[in-house]
């Protein structure tokens, strides 16, 4: 029979090291760490510190998406987490939309003032506001003209969509649905599920489109539909790679199904998002213009766009957002080989550059007879290129693009 010393130094998992303890306890998931929590005092008081001034640190490893420094405005990062468990795939990501020709993007950011994730549009617009840029001839051919290009690139004013506590998914139709406000409009978002590669078939359109890189693709849903939208979807089928946005008009303080003319009578309104993989747009040694870039497409304004190197010699540019001509998801311009530096730039806008041998693409409007023409990628710096587009026999035409810092647009006023 074992003495009561013995039973003293038992060895079961509640006499652990609190070393130890942390260790398994930073593994677990959210759910697993508040059953935990309530198992014993102990346990409760290094997962949930009564001493205010004492960080709960396992609860912001559930949070570290955010990336924060302080659960601001919530007082512990446990009540932080419990707002937003169900909404954290959301954050910290760039969201492609799939609307007709042009496309937009959202970012989903974490609101510091309202302890919500927001959804928000990304905006580029020219230094002040201004409707032209200036422009001068290229030193190297005076037919050709260079624009000034200094873009701003920031959020929107005001979220499309908040996500907090207050946020839940309706169990009756798959769809999470803001708070009633009194405005125009609203939105909601639910769930998609992915198409799995061997049932994808050629006659139907997937999000995100072919020539984005993706792991998970959701079928191309856009504005006009009958019928319920993955309605039945089970919560397990759910990825965090997309998602669809219905949206609502408000009648007298009461948000019913907005409404959009088809052939086919009046339908609902709704669109699809799909994120693009950090990986996807972040440069390194190898891949040096990865990433989200702006340009300007002249009479069509700012465009979004990702320069995708499949390798470390090939660069595709797709279109993330696009116009009547080249649209969303479409190539803009490629470079076979980005070892093929066909000359050093000489000329006074941008000395020393390496310019690259590229082909890009045109086409009339709704992108009839699209081809691609003869075009030199323009290697100004790390963050900053330009494109030569020759038009034969027209005359030729310089773009400018910036890369955008995604990372200072998400984490900026969080970190």
């Amino acid at each position: 029979m074992a003495s009561s010393d013995e039973g003293a130094n038992s060895t079961g998992i509640k006499s652990c090291p609190n070393e130890v303890l942390q260790l398994v306890f930073q593994n677990l998931n959210g759910v697993s760490l508040a059953r935990c929590s309530v198992v014993c005092s102990h346990w409760r008081e290094l997962i949930d510190p009564s001493d205010p001034a004492t960080p709960d640190y396992l609860w912001a490893r559930q949070a570290s998406s955010l990336r924060l420094k302080s659960p601001t405005p919530y007082t512990r990062f446990r009540d932080l987490y419990a707002s937003l468990r169900d909404h954290l795939w959301l954050n910290g990501k760039i969201w492609m939309s799939n609307r007709l020709w042009t496309g937009y993007i959202l970012l989903s950011t974490y609101n510091l003032e309202t302890g919500a994730i927001d959804l928000t549009n990304v905006v580029a617009a020219r230094p002040g506001g201004s409707g032209r840029e200036d422009s001068a001839p290229w030193s190297r051919n005076e037919s050709i003209f260079v624009s000034s290009f200094d873009p701003q690139v920031s959020l929107w004013t005001l979220p499309l969509l908040s996500f907090d506590k207050d946020t839940v998914l309706d169990p009756n139709d798959n769809e999470i649905k803001p708070p009633t406000q009194e405005r125009y409009f609203s939105c909601s978002l639910f769930r998609a599920s992915a198409i799995p590669p061997e049932v994808q078939v050629s006659s139907k359109k997937y999000w995100p489109p072919p020539h984005i890189p993706a792991t998970e693709r959701t079928s191309d849903v856009l504005s006009c539909i009958n019928g319920p939208h993955e309605s039945n979807l089970f919560h397990g089928d759910a990825i965090d790679s997309a998602f669809r946005i219905r949206r609502w008009v408000v009648f007298g303080g009461a948000p019913v199904p907005s409404v959009a003319v088809s052939r086919s009578g009046v339908d609902n309104q709704v669109e699809t998002f799909a994120t693009i993989r950090e990986e996807h747009y972040t440069p390194d040694k190898d891949h040096p213009y990865r990433g989200i870039w702006v340009g300007n497409y002249s009479s069509h304004g700012y465009e979004f766009i990702l320069l995708h190197q499949e390798t470390s010699t090939k660069l595709k540019a797709v279109k993330i957002t696009g116009d009547l001509n080249v649209p969303r998801g479409e190539i803009t311009f490629v470079v076979d080989d980005l070892k093929t530096v066909i000359r050093i730039a000489n000329e006074r806008e941008w000395p020393g550059a390496k310019v690259i041998s590229a082909r890009a693409q045109i086409a009339f409007h709704q992108f009839q007879s699209s081809k691609m023409i003869d075009a030199e990628m323009i290697c100004v710096g790390p963050d900053d290129i330009a494109l030569l587009w020759h038009f034969s026999p027209l005359p030729s035409h310089i773009s400018r693009f910036k890369r955008v810092d995604i990372e200072g647009l998400i984490y900026g006023c969080g970190e």
